[in-house]
């Protein structure tokens, strides 16, 4: 990690905002869920089942990979793209707040339909992947807040687009690295964890 990439992370200021985003996000998912109809959650509730469980089932593990890149270098990239104005940056949380809602929605939907079953799928399948992704947005965040800040600032308007660029993009390599090991992991090892308590 380069000086500047270093200095990034610094400034970004508190870890405590994206953290309350996080929260926000997965409160709301979990209200969400919690809210539904006991009809349209059953259905949820009888399709995560057949999609997670059914003995038939071999994971297409192609598939969850470009899916779960898919979405990762989706919020990736609405975070990077927040840092390149100085009124764009709000979009970083919003994206972390959105991940949040998905987690929670999720978390509460498998606690609330398998219980203790529910309880080792969170375990063994929603929390190692995250607990890669989860940092990487982190980080994302941290940057494109800090460049927001240069540009609020002014501080670098003497700087050619790609003077300003190269270090900015330089921040997301390891978040991107993250993202995809973390992909990796939910196509190929979560499904092999999911085995143990089919």
């Amino acid at each position: 990690m380069t000086h500047m990439t270093h200095a990034y992370f610094q400034r970004s200021g508190t870890w405590l905002i994206p953290f309350f985003f996080l929260v926000s996000g997965i409160s709301v998912g979990v209200f969400t869920e919690l809210s539904l109809p006991a009809d349209s959650r059953a259905q949820v509730g009888a399709y995560l089942v057949e999609h997670l469980f059914a003995d038939n089932a071999s994971p297409d593990h192609s598939a969850v990979l470009l899916q779960s890149t898919g979405n990762n270098l989706g919020l990736l990239l609405l975070i990077f793209l927040s840092g390149l104005t100085a009124i764009g940056f709000p979009v970083a949380y919003a994206a972390v707040a959105y991940k949040g809602a998905a987690l929670g929605f999720s978390a509460a939907l498998l606690l609330d339909f398998l219980q203790l079953k529910g309880l080792a799928t969170l375990v063994l399948t929603v929390l190692p992947p995250n607990l890669l992704i989860l940092p990487a947005l982190f980080l994302g965040v941290a940057a494109a807040g800090a460049n927001a800040a240069d540009r609020r600032s002014g501080t670098r308007r003497k700087k050619s687009l790609a003077q300003e660029a190269g270090p900015y993009c330089t921040c997301f390599v390891p978040p991107l690295l993250l993202a995809a090991i973390a992909a990796l992991i939910e196509a190929f090892i979560c499904p092999a964890l999911l085995q143990l308590i089919k």
